[in-house]
């Protein structure tokens, strides 16, 4: 067996063939734009890879991979309709996985992949069936009539972890910048 292929962008998997349909409207929502931009990844759809599982898939990553995840559309994607495609860490904690729908590929591949935001973060905010739908707050569910204390809860009540230790400095500056970005703002919403 091959190892995967080394991309410019994260790689999207295909181990399920068993339905087409499913695999190109899974692709479809991840290459839907955001403005000027799409999801920077790469689909990897070879033959080659059909039926491995995560831990077959965590084998065949070559030395100095460039990507701190994957993604895997698997017999559970194909199956259901949402298509919840599998995310797997590869730097945080190495083999740990969550769900996400198609459509949020695009906001945790930017802020995956630089560092904006951890895994874990992601992890944490999956829904009751353990698919990761969309951040708990958005600018949109920011009323404007709302008060200060009200949306600093709603910052507070977010998660946010201390950086993994496989981080390099770079990524520490940036985590230890959104910090102290994020603590200015709560505390002039306090004032």
């Amino acid at each position: 067996m091959n190892q995967l292929p080394r991309t410019q962008n994260p790689q999207i998997i295909r181990t399920d063939f068993s339905d087409h349909s499913a695999w190109e409207k899974a692709r479809s929502k991840i290459r839907k734009p955001y403005g000027d931009n799409t999801a920077g990844v790469e689909f990897i759809d070879k033959l080659e890879y059909k039926d491995l599982t995560k831990e077959q898939l965590l084998k065949l990553i070559p030395e100095n991979y460039n990507h701190n995840f994957f993604i895997i559309f698997d017999r559970l994607a194909a199956a259901m309709p949402e298509s919840p495609l599998l995310i797997v860490d590869l730097s945080e904690e190495p083999g740990r996985e969550f769900r996400a729908d198609p459509s949020q590929i695009f906001g945790i591949e930017s802020n995956l992949e630089t560092s904006n935001i951890w895994f874990s973060e992601f992890a944490n905010f999956v829904n009751e069936d353990g698919i990761y739908c969309g951040y708990p707050i958005r600018m949109e569910d920011v009323d404007p009539q709302m008060d200060r204390d009200t949306i600093a809860s709603r910052l507070d009540s977010l998660l946010v972890s201390r950086p993994p230790k496989t981080l390099d400095i770079r990524q520490h500056i940036r985590y230890w910048i959104a910090r102290i970005i994020l603590n200015s703002y709560k505390k002039q919403l306090q004032k």
